[in-house]
């Protein structure tokens, strides 16, 4: 895999694909960084795609 040296870069690549594929790859990146990052790093990384109004209801989500 091309190391990504900043943010722009990684936009430029994802650009390049059909949009189920780069949510295909970005879902398969996701998978790889949360077994190594918090539990409150989980979170926060799912508040920022459903919002705070799901808050109360994301934690029971993730334990399941």
């Amino acid at each position: 895999m091309e190391k990504i040296v900043n943010m722009q870069s990684l936009e430029e690549m994802i650009d390049q694909l059909e949009p189920e594929e780069a949510m295909a790859k970005i879902t398969s990146l996701v998978k790889i960084l949360f077994p190594y990052v918090s539990e409150k790093t989980r979170l926060d990384f799912l508040y920022a795609f459903t919002g705070e109004a799901h808050q109360e209801t994301l934690p029971g989500l993730v334990h399941r």
